[in-house]
């Protein structure tokens, strides 16, 4: 159904200078770079783009404890697709059972300074988003922290 879905949105729209994409999410595809991979392929239009959002691929304690390597693993197998980013960051819930929370840049244990490398190694001129924190401040201190990273 995605397939067909993307396809016919992109048959009937025609872009010509922009890419039709698809968030990642932790409970429908894309949920993992393969994922994405195969989605893009099954897809097979160039007008089909990545936008990456990490956080919502980072769904086990493999994935969380090591985002480093996961940071990697994305941009290495989408390289080429990805046409935009989002950008926050994750923790843990000090719960019994493994439970994972977005939060501001800054505030978890996302390797943010890798993932601007990455992504700006992809396209210098890569969109990258922030998204679902609350006040204008909230906003500001996310991208002072980005900033302060990459300066």
């Amino acid at each position: 159904m995605a397939v067909k879905m993307i396809r016919r949105m992109i048959d009937a729209v025609k872009p010509v200078h922009t890419k039709f994409c698809i968030e990642s999410m932790p409970w429908r595809i894309p949920s993992s770079p393969d994922e994405y991979l195969r989605l893009i392929e099954d897809v097979d239009r160039s007008e089909f783009g990545t936008h990456l959002d990490v956080v919502n691929m980072i769904t086990s304690p493999k994935r969380y404890f090591y985002n480093d390597e996961f940071l990697e693993e994305c941009f290495q197998k989408l390289h080429g697709s990805i046409v935009s980013c989002h950008l926050k960051d994750i923790r843990l819930k000090p719960e019994y059972t493994f439970q994972l929370e977005e939060c501001a840049c800054g505030e978890g244990a996302l390797d943010i300074k890798l993932y601007t490398q990455l992504a700006t190694a992809e396209a210098p001129d890569m969109p990258m988003i922030i998204e679902h924190l609350t006040t204008d401040e909230e906003y500001v201190a996310s991208v002072k922290y980005v900033h302060h990273l990459i300066a």
